[in-house]
């Protein structure tokens, strides 16, 4: 038997305002750095539409994790490839695992903006970082502050 001895390394120790990397910066405008993938029960039809609402879904659950209580509102929309710091289309990014069960290919996806608003429909800035639906473990559906 071979013993294996695990070996951890701390990269950060501080308050999320000590650090300067733009995943944990907060802002009112995100923007897609990966493609956001959808779940898999989306229909062929209207899958943008669809793809928002999922979207939506996830905002909602994450603003609830991260702002419990603050009445905070995420309004995403579609954009395309020009308007996001990514350099490929969504459908050329790996999107599924090398299992023969992996179906992240065939799941719709795309590139969004997202707008944190108050009930007022005031701007309100939020602190990342901002990885949502499918394989965000991986890093797809990451999202980066838009500079104002």
């Amino acid at each position: 038997m071979v013993e294996e001895h695990l070996r951890c390394q701390q990269v950060g120790l501080g308050k999320a305002e000590d650090f300067t990397v733009a995943l944990v910066q907060e802002s009112a405008e995100w923007i897609s750095a990966t493609p956001f993938v959808g779940p898999a029960h989306i229909g062929r039809r209207q899958q943008q539409r669809y793809l928002l609402k999922a979207l939506r879904r996830e905002l909602r659950r994450w603003l609830e994790r991260q702002y419990p209580g603050q009445s905070i509102q995420a309004v995403p929309a579609s954009i395309t490839l020009g308007e996001t710091p990514a350099r490929l289309p969504a459908l050329e990014y790996r999107r599924a695992r090398q299992r023969r069960s992996a179906d992240g290919y065939h799941r719709p996806c795309g590139f969004f903006r997202l707008t944190f608003v108050d009930a007022a429909g005031q701007p309100v800035r939020v602190r990342g970082p901002i990885c949502l639906g499918y394989g965000s473990h991986f890093g797809l559906g990451l999202f980066l502050p838009q500079e104002s």
